[in-house]
């Protein structure tokens, strides 16, 4: 067969793909926050609410075990369980070590008190804030090469949409 290479890691550890070494610069915060202060109408606080009940009450997942996804992936990715063990924080929430089909609930209070933190304290505590520090000291203590300046540094660029006359653009 054909070896995928679309999502392949570069290194035989897949330091590329999975684990804090794997991690950039997170630019979602700043972005949300940059489209919230130029189009939203409702309150920043107010549109983090429902992803902060997801996280607390929690979803449905179905849980991920060694015998339902080993060998499904090919020799230049992370297999599931690889991935989800790339971390301690991740395998406590996602991995179950048994064959057990059955689908589990998966809250995440963690999750859900950094978006409270957010809510409250604005997009910038994520760059700027304790949040930051928070931030910048998990991504220091665990090897990943983000630095509390590209943190504090990080700013969104915004492009204006091409415009082109109706039929003009072909794909």
């Amino acid at each position: 067969g054909m070896t995928k290479f679309t999502d392949a890691s570069l290194f035989s550890d897949f330091r590329s793909d999975i684990g804090y070494t794997s991690v950039c610069t997170p630019g979602a915060v700043a972005a949300l926050g940059e489209m919230h202060g130029r189009y939203g109408s409702i309150p920043w606080s107010d549109l983090l609410q429902p992803a902060i009940g997801i996280a607390r009450r929690g979803f449905i997942h179905r849980p991920v075990s060694h015998a339902r996804v080993l060998g499904e992936t090919g020799p230049y990715e992370p297999d599931p369980v690889t991935r989800i063990h790339a971390s301690p924080d991740c395998a406590r929430l996602y991995f179950r070590d048994d064959d057990a089909p059955s689908d589990q609930m998966i809250t995440n209070t963690d999750y859900a008190r950094t978006l409270e933190r957010l809510a409250v304290s604005g997009p910038d505590d994520f760059y700027r804030g304790e949040l930051a520090s928070a931030i910048t000291d998990d991504l220091s203590k665990n090897g990943s090469f983000v630095t509390s300046e590209d943190i504090r540094e990080y700013k969104t660029n915004s492009y204006s949409p091409r415009q082109v006359a109706y039929g003009e653009y072909q794909v």
